[in-house]
């Protein structure tokens, strides 16, 4: 519990170190904003969420194939009878 929490510090923290340094800059700020804080952020965030995203591809998956394999046996025991 307590590394997530440290984790998560040292993520907001370096959040802030990112636009702490970007802001006194005198390049265009919407340009400095977008490749230096959002993109290293989402960057972060997907690393972070990545096997999460992998579980829930995996799990749709399944669903696919099992509904097309109920409907197919469905489709098999009509033609039996």
């Amino acid at each position: 519990m307590q590394e997530i929490n440290i984790s998560k510090q040292k993520a907001i923290l370096k959040v802030l170190d990112y636009i702490s340094k970007e802001i006194f800059d005198d390049d265009d700020i919407k340009f400095i904003v977008k490749e230096k804080v959002i993109t290293p952020i989402m960057h972060m965030l997907y690393i972070q969420l990545q096997p999460y995203i992998l579980m829930l591809i995996g799990c749709i998956i399944i669903i696919i194939i099992s509904s097309l394999l109920s409907l197919i046996m469905f489709f098999f025991m009509y033609l039996k009878k």
